[in-house]
């Protein structure tokens, strides 16, 4: 879905500047700190329940400290403008 995103946003004479950071190994699960769960379970009235988020922990942490590293610098050079 990202990269249908941005041949959307990058079409046209007035397409704005979009830089999309993909990561293979990277789940759905990128808030917050330290290593994430990728297949989560949930114990629910008696019965379990597993959430299956993809990609791997290593993938996932590294994916998230690279995309808040790019939108840090981002932040900091869109500060000048």
């Amino acid at each position: 879905m990202a990269r249908a995103i941005n041949a959307r946003l990058t079409t046209g004479p007035s397409a704005p500047s979009v830089k999309l950071l993909t990561f293979a190994d990277a789940s759905h699960n990128l808030l917050g700190s330290g290593p994430k769960a990728v297949h989560p379970t949930w114990d629910v009235g008696g019965h379990t329940y597993t959430m299956d988020y993809g990609g791997t922990p290593e993938g996932t942490e590294k994916a998230r400290d690279e995309t808040w590293a790019a939108l840090r610098a981002f932040l900091a050079s869109a500060e000048n403008l």
